[in-house]
Parts: structure tokens; C-alpha cells; sequence
């Protein structure tokens, strides 16, 4: 029988350590990392513009569209880490371990994306729900319009408490390969028991690096995109370090 999973409290490093140790990491890797980020753009773009081309006026056709966009994003994120974490780990990149999710178990990216894609989804029910068939039900226009507000601010904050809870997910997919992707999902929620206000303190962080990348027209992400990645690793590499069973199975 097996013994019960034990985690330690622990306090980790601060953000402001964790984004000290990142950008003393970066130094003289830029240029490596910001030719990886430019792929992922362009492949991103690729996909999207193949996409775009497919018929999306039914709804369950457009949320088929953009659950197989999710799949392709989650591969080519997954690989930006993949070779953020050997390069901050001064091991040795190549282009192939970029594209490390399309030969190991994609099956596993495809049920976790299929899992986050629930959750998206059930944000924007009220907005996909057909406007005259909810009217015939004796609801006012203000009153509809209150009620896609209050199920989408709902929605949003269960699906960010959903997503810190799965925040390392990534890191496991390609560091516990042995692991299923419900098992991934478990001890991602595990492992991050007792840090999930440190982390939606990093999120806060980085909302300035995302306003930048938004307000340079996604240039700015060739160099800010690594930055992220990384401050993820670390803060990955931290929760592991601290948590007592980490390396128990799930």
C-alpha cells in the first residue's frame, strides 16, 4: 500500500529573486533564444492562417478551429521551454528539441488542451448562445447583457484559479515523461498546493512584459518571450526544489 504524499510549507524564493536569477541567465543567450521565438511566431502564424481558411459560421466548426489552434500553440510553447530549459541548463539545443512535443506522446497535449479548452469554453457560453432564442425567454436586453457579464467574470476567475493550479504542467510534460497526462495534471495541482499566491504574484509581474509586447506589435516578444519562459522555469525549478515528494509518483 502506498504511504501518504506528504508536502512541505515552504516559502521558496521571492519573484524578485527568481526574475534576478532569470535575467543573469539571459546573458549572452538572447540571441540563441530570440531565433526560437521567431519560429514559434511564424509557425503560429502559419497555423493560423491555415485555419482562417476553413468555414468557421457554425459554432461547434469554430470551436473544433480553435481547439486544434490550442493543440498547435500548446506544442510550439511546449518547445520554446523545451529549449529554454537546456539553454539556461547549459546543455546542448538543437532545432529538433524544439519540436520535442510531435515525438513525445502528443496524445498527452492533446487531452490537456482538450481540458483547457472546457474551460475556456465555458466562459463564453452566454456569448455563443443564440441572442433571439434567450430573448423569447422573457429576459430584456440589460438583463441578458448583465448575465454574459457576471457568467464571463465567473468564468475567467475560475479558469485563472484552473490554470495556476496546472501552471507547471509544461515543465512536467517534459521532465516526467513516464507520467499520463491526468498524472501530469494531478501533480502539477499537488506540487503547487502551497504556492499559488507566489505564483499569481509572478503573473502580476509579468503583466508589464506582456503590455510591452502588445504595444511593440509582438516585436518586443523576441526578446521578451524567453524572459518569461524562463522566469517560469526558475520558478519551477524552486517549487521543486521545495516540495517533499516531488518525485513520488502521482
Amino acid at each position: 500500500m502506498k504511504g501518504k504524499r506528504v508536502y512541505t510549507i515552504m516559502k521558496g524564493k521571492s519573484v524578485s529573486v527568481l526574475k534576478s536569477i532569470t535575467r543573469e541567465q539571459l546573458l549572452g543567450n538572447y540571441s540563441k533564444l530570440t531565433g526560437y521565438v521567431l519560429l514559434y511566431l511564424l509557425l503560429q502564424f502559419t497555423v493560423a492562417q491555415i485555419l482562417v481558411m476553413i468555414n468557421i459560421d457554425n459554432v461547434f466548426i469554430r470551436l473544433l478551429v480553435n481547439f486544434i489552434q490550442s493543440v498547435f500553440t500548446n506544442i510550439f510553447v511546449i518547445g520554446l521551454y523545451r529549449v529554454c530549459m537546456l539553454t539556461v541548463r547549459s546543455q546542448q539545443v538543437s532545432l529538433k528539441e524544439y519540436f520535442y512535443a510531435f515525438t513525445h506522446d502528443p496524445d498527452k497535449v492533446v487531452i490537456i488542451s482538450a481540458v483547457m479548452m472546457l474551460f475556456v469554453s465555458l466562459i463564453y457560453i452566454p456569448v455563443i448562445l443564440p441572442r433571439d432564442a434567450v430573448l423569447q425567454l422573457g429576459m430584456g436586453e440589460g438583463t441578458l447583457l448583465l448575465i454574459k457579464c457576471v457568467w464571463m467574470c465567473a468564468g475567467l476567475i475560475i479558469y485563472v484559479f484552473f490554470m495556476i493550479h496546472i501552471a507547471l504542467w509544461i515543465m512536467l510534460y517534459i521532465e516526467r515523461p513516464e507520467l499520463s497526462s491526468g498524472e501530469i495534471l494531478l501533480l502539477s495541482k499537488r506540487v503547487m498546493k502551497n504556492h499559488k499566491l507566489r505564483y499569481f504574484y509572478l503573473l502580476f509581474n509579468q503583466l508589464g512584459v506582456v503590455l510591452l509586447i502588445i504595444l511593440t506589435a509582438t516585436i518586443g516578444s523576441l526578446w521578451l518571450m524567453p524572459y518569461i519562459c524562463v522566469l517560469n522555469i526558475n520558478f519551477y525549478e524552486d517549487v521543486k526544489g521545495e516540495t517533499d515528494g516531488y518525485l513520488i509518483e502521482a
